[in-house]
This record gives structure tokens, C-alpha cells and sequence, in this order.
């Protein structure tokens, strides 16, 4: 039996496409270390849950982590804020002290996944620095 807390409504998401069933608890994902900056790499478990529609597992991340990236989601948001503030990637990886090649592909897939309204939106809802 599971505790109503451990449950919560599955959403559309790119693990789960079309899964909107409810999800019990059961168990922990593999551990990741991810990467945040100014302070030390930090081991994570995920939970891992199984949708009652579908009968799939699901990890489920904190907020501040993201999908299949080794840097934790304020350093990704604060390079690509920086970058739409007009910065190039050589100037950012300088100051983040991360590599070029890391920041470069961030900028790329930000640039490919993200039309210009959605940028005003992210920049208007209080992210900008």
C-alpha cells in the first residue's frame, strides 16, 4: 500500500508522452552526480515511480535538475540568460568557468527548441539578472 503523498498525477512530458495516470512509488533511479557551480559535484537518487495507466516507470527529477544533463538547471538558465543578454558562448564559459563546447551546445539547443516569444516570457517572468 502506498501513501497518498508518495502519488501524483503523471503529465505529458517527453519521458512520457500521452501518460496522464496516476503514479505509486517504487523505488529510486540509478545515482547521478550532478554538477553545480561554486560548489562541490552532488550524488542524487531519484525517485522512481510507476504510472497506473500505463504501468511504465517514471524517474522524477527535482526542479532543479533536467533531463539527461550532467549540470544542475540554474547554471544551464543563468549561461543561457547571459547569452540572451548578447553574450557569445567564449564569454560565458569564461565567467561560469565551464567549458566552451558545453556552453556552446546548451546555447545551440536553446536556440533550435525556443522562439522569440517564449524568450520574452522566460526573461519577463523575473529570470533576468
Amino acid at each position: 500500500m502506498t501513501s497518498r503523498r508518495s502519488r501524483s498525477r503523471c503529465r505529458p512530458d517527453a519521458s512520457a508522452a500521452r501518460c496522464a495516470g496516476e503514479r505509486c512509488g517504487v523505488g529510486n533511479a540509478r545515482e547521478r552526480v550532478v554538477r553545480l557551480r561554486g560548489v562541490s559535484d552532488r550524488k542524487v537518487r531519484p525517485r522512481r515511480a510507476r504510472c497506473a495507466d500505463c504501468r511504465r516507470t517514471h524517474v522524477l527529477l527535482p526542479d532543479w535538475m533536467l533531463l539527461r544533463r550532467a549540470y544542475a538547471a540554474p547554471v544551464i538558465r543563468e549561461a543561457v540568460a547571459a547569452h540572451v543578454r548578447g553574450k557569445g558562448y567564449r564569454r560565458i564559459a569564461l565567467s561560469l568557468g565551464l567549458p566552451e563546447t558545453t556552453v556552446r551546445d546548451w546555447l545551440r539547443a536553446f536556440r533550435r527548441n525556443t522562439s522569440p516569444p517564449h524568450v520574452a516570457a522566460w526573461l519577463s517572468s523575473g529570470l533576468r539578472n
